[in-house]
């Protein structure tokens, strides 16, 4: 057997591999059946959560809605104070009183039906002080704490209803800060007395007259306490939860402020903490209200909570539950589940390991058979690799890291003639010489490196080496046989082939010595996938091409051949143009090399210029050397043959697209050219050089009845046309090479009858 394995230092141990594996995979089923359970109860401890969430959302909803039904019911009792027609009318009587104080009118029966309506409505509204505090000396008037009170524009007291307190600073601030025509919301606060408290501000709007609109009368400033009621709204009629809580909070600045009281006996407004804190379900449900929390309370403790914004008022309310109670039931259910699962998989597994102990000496005996007819029809396989191998015409072997032979087929063996079973462990200097070996080596060791095909081919010369003289020419007999077949065949390679440039000294031109004493080798290095069974690391093919590539070479050696003859058959018959084609052939030669374009397309502008004049040879010889004008039926033959010149050459093989660049010759950068109409870079980049090269050679020559034209003046013309008849870069490329590469000097030569100028 050639096919080289490693063997296994570890293949003699104690333990079989299969034992190995079903033990490996035992250990594996447990472990995914392991993390099921711990996933199963992972998946039922955020559905009980999920399920506190839906809980926790319904408690703050209800009190939110309760909270916000308090409110409503306290801006209804003001609204509808304000809203009532009879304290309109006494109010617009007292404004037009004010308005005429000639009248000296007493306003005291006014005053005294508002001071009555005032007192009424505080009383249905609870908008009253609550009595508190010892008894006082009976000449002084306890001050109240809320009220009803109508405030002129300047923001005085008008009439207000009893226990209604004076304007202080604070209330003298809210009443400036709050637009005449806009109602205001007094956030909670304490008074003078420390009692908590919260009221609205309200325009009275009045009626000026028939067609005057309305006008602010007054303002209804309404004080009421926070009290019971109020602070009862927070409260969950039926709550299970020792630990569940609601609350409310405020933003004041940079701290945040609890505004009803706590259950860790904190009275209201009595507690602030800064913001800011990321693990605080306060600052959370300030920042994003309407969210669950998860994180700290007030007290430091792990809560579950959700808040809700409770609608004109900046108050967020938080309903919690400490964390522990929350999710003390889920968790013993899931140790639970998680015990009794767990006892199950074990179970299971020692009843599989039972059985498979059971049959363990039945299951080694059959995998021993097993192994056995797998060595055999490995052995078999093998030997059919490698009589494959043996037939390929080519020389196939794989090296390894250190570039040392670990197979190579039955030719490799022939050619190099060293035995076979010698050539395994062989360098690869040692098997093909120095200058080979080293190239293929680097080679080689790049494939490996990089993980990608190279494909290179190489140019070798003879040296005097007679075990390397006749290396491959057993198979040329085979590749003389396809040379068609591979002339014929798109080079296409892989997308991750790697096509190597070769060098100007291993590319000899055409007709020089070296040819008869080369040879043209391509090889094919694939890298092979890494693993620890065989040791090559990357597979390599030679393919001999010296056979190809001097059919190449021939082939145009005879198509050189045919354009000279060609071209010396138009310059017969057109003495005129003599040498116009080969002119037209270097400048576009020059033109394609400023373009940087390909070495193909080079040679196909150069070979293109060379055929520029084809269609002459049907014209007759009479028109090409008649020393009159044309007539126009004249001219449009000569057109004709011109454009028919192409079709000439069509039986003939190019290597570049010579033929379609002649077609396309007459094209114009605008589109208004023929005979397609193409346009811009619709239009072959080796046509657009030739038609811009023609033109020039052209110009600067002198014709039957024209004289040429200088440089300089052929430069204006073509700057004329570019962007219309050709393209800008393409002149361009032209005239850098005339002014800045000695253009100028080196073609001086190619004007006839008509001196130089403009410095050429």
């Amino acid at each position: 057997m050639s096919t080289p394995i490693i063997e296994d230092p570890h293949s003699n141990a104690p333990m079989n591999k299969r034992l190995q594996v079903a033990l490996a995979a035992l250990v594996i089923v447990f472990l995914a059946a392991l993390a099921g359970v711990f996933a199963f109860a992972q998946q039922e401890y955020a559905r009980d959560q999920q399920q506190l969430r839906w809980r926790l959302s319904m408690v703050a909803d209800s009190r939110a809605q309760a909270l916000e039904y308090w409110l409503d019911q306290q801006q209804a009792v003001v609204l509808g104070l304000v809203n009532n027609e009879s304290l309109q009318v006494y109010l617009n009587v007292l404004r037009m009183q004010a308005e005429a104080p000639e009248m000296n009118v007493d306003s005291g029966e006014e005053l005294g039906f508002l001071r009555t309506l005032l007192e009424v409505t505080a009383q249905r509204g609870g908008f009253v002080s609550r009595v508190e505090g010892g008894p006082v000396r009976a000449n002084v008037k306890r001050l109240g704490l809320a009220g009803l009170a109508l405030l002129g524009p300047d923001g005085g007291i008008l009439v207000a209803s009893a226990g209604m307190p004076p304007i202080s600073a604070a209330l003298a601030a809210f009443i400036a800060e709050t637009p005449l025509t806009e109602p205001g919301f007094l956030d909670l606060r304490r008074d003078a007395q420390g009692q908590l408290a919260l009221g609205w501000l309200l325009p009275v709007l009045t009626e000026q007259g028939r067609g005057q609109g309305t006008t602010v009368a007054a303002r209804l400033l309404a004080l009421r306490p926070a009290d019971t009621a109020f602070f009862a709204t927070l409260k969950q009629p039926g709550q299970t939860m020792a630990t569940a809580e609601t609350y409310l909070i405020r933003q004041s600045g940079h701290t945040l402020e609890f505004l009803s009281p706590l259950a860790n006996g904190t009275a209201a407004l009595s507690h602030r903490i800064a913001i800011g804190e990321e693990d605080s379900v306060e600052t959370a449900a300030l920042r994003k209200p309407g969210a669950f929390h998860a994180g700290l309370d007030y007290s430091a403790t792990p809560v579950f909570a959700v808040s809700r914004q409770i609608p004109g008022t900046p108050w967020v309310l938080v309903h919690q539950v400490d964390q522990a109670e929350a999710l003390a039931q889920s968790k013993r259910r899931l140790i639970t589940l998680i015990s009794l699962m767990l006892a199950l998989l074990i179970g299971f597994v020692s009843i599989i390991l039972f059985a498979w102990r059971y049959g363990s000496s039945a299951r080694i005996e059959q995998v021993a058979r097993q192994y056995q007819a797998s060595s055999q029809r490995f052995e078999a396989l093998s030997r059919f690799l490698d009589a494959v191998s043996d037939t390929q015409p080519n020389a196939v072997f794989a090296t390894d890291a250190q570039a040392r032979l670990t197979f190579a087929n039955r030719r490799t063996s022939e050619l190099t003639g060293i035995p076979r079973p010698e050539l395994t462990g062989r360098s690869l200097i040692g098997v093909f010489g120095q200058e080979r070996g080293r190239f293929y080596q680097a080679l080689i060791q790049r494939a490996y490196e990089q993980q990608q095909e190279l494909i290179v081919t190489r140019h070798f010369h003879l040296q005097p080496d007679p075990g390397l003289l006749g290396l491959f020419e057993f198979c040329q007999s085979r590749t003389e046989q396809r040379l068609t077949q591979a002339s014929n065949a798109p080079n296409n390679a892989p997308s991750n082939t790697q096509s190597q440039a070769l060098s100007a000294a291993d590319h000899p031109s055409p007709g020089s010595e070296a040819e008869d004493s080369e040879q043209v080798w391509r090889s094919n290095h694939h890298p092979l996938p890494r693993d620890n069974l065989h040791a090559a690391v990357v597979l390599t093919t030679i393919e001999d091409l010296t056979a190809l590539t001097e059919e190449r070479r021939r082939r145009e050696r005879n198509t050189l051949q045919l354009i000279d003859t060609l071209v010396g058959l138009m310059d017969e018959r057109d003495p005129n143009s003599a040498n116009q084609s080969l002119f037209v052939a270097q400048v576009a030669r020059e033109m394609a090399i400023e373009l940087a374009l390909s070495s193909l397309l080079i040679k196909t502008a150069e070979q293109a210029g060379r055929l520029v004049n084809i269609g002459k040879i049907r014209v007759p010889s009479d028109l090409l050397t008649k020393p009159g004008p044309l007539t126009k039926a004249e001219r449009a033959l000569v057109q004709d043959a011109l454009d028919q010149g192409p079709s000439l050459l069509k039986h003939l093989e190019f290597e570049g697209p010579v033929i379609e660049t002649l077609a396309q010759i007459n094209e114009h950068w605008d589109g208004s050219g023929r005979p397609l109409g193409l346009a811009g870079e619709a239009i072959l980049p080796t046509a657009q050089i030739l038609a811009v090269a023609n033109t020039f050679v052209t110009l600067i020559n002198a014709g039957t009845f024209r004289a040429g034209q200088s440089f300089q003046q052929a430069e204006s013309e073509l700057l004329a046309d570019a962007g219309q008849r050709f393209d800008r870069r393409v002149v361009l490329s032209l005239l850098n090479f005339l002014n800045n590469k000695g253009g100028r000097s080196r073609w001086a030569t190619m004007t006839r009858d008509q001196p130089c100028s403009g410095g050429a």
